[in-house]
């Protein structure tokens, strides 16, 4: 009788999990309140789209858009391209913090003011409550090798008053929990991965 009782409780406590798990897993209120944004969740309510961009396609964007700053964005995405090689080494990561912190902010300008001709990068206004950002990551697959991508993430309103190139890769969805992906620096700041 003990036996079965017990293969009663067992069998129980398992169909209570599936159930819960599936409830979770349909639910996005339920899933955002129990593990917050972290839960697949987005912050507001309104559709975000989600752009994988080559250094190569957004430098070339960014040096259309501000012609007279092509020498200083060249010099940084050059040195942003060799993240991969230094990845893990703390004094070659704070050099390339700089070279982050005059792309990100350019490239969120011109992602919020498509008429922008110069940047203010000390005094550049970010817009509250907006999910406009502008992130550095890493691919860093073992077996196709690492690249780093700018990775942007545009209200569905913004992205539609925007000339946004063909080439730059539209994602289904956030990356957020890709496989060997990692998310460096985001303007302005979010949760990334410190290169401190």
């Amino acid at each position: 009788m003990y036996r079965r009782e017990m293969f009663s409780l067992v069998i129980g406590l398992v169909l209570g999990l599936v159930v819960g798990m599936v409830i979770v897993g349909t639910s996005d209120s339920l899933r955002e309140s129990l593990f917050g944004t972290a839960g697949g969740g987005n912050k507001s309510s309104g559709e975000v789209y989600y752009y994988l961009v080559s250094l190569d396609q957004a430098e070339e964007w960014l040096q259309t858009r501000f012609p007279d700053s092509g020498e200083k964005m060249q010099a940084s995405f050059k040195t942003l391209a060799t993240l991969p090689d230094v990845w893990g080494e703390k004094d070659a990561l704070k050099d390339i913090e700089a070279d982050m912190g005059v792309i990100l902010p350019y490239m969120y300008a011109a992602l919020q003011n498509p008429d922008v001709e110069e940047v203010d990068v000390e005094n550049l206004k970010v817009a509250a409550e907006s999910e406009l950002a502008a992130c550095v990551g890493i691919d860093d697959d073992p077996y196709m090798g690492s690249t780093v991508y700018l990775y942007l993430t545009i209200p569905k309103e913004q992205a539609e008053q925007l000339d946004i190139p063909k080439a730059w890769e539209r994602l289904k969805q956030p990356k957020d929990n890709a496989l060997y992906w990692k998310l460096v620096a985001c303007y302005p700041e979010e949760d990334a991965e410190q290169t401190k």
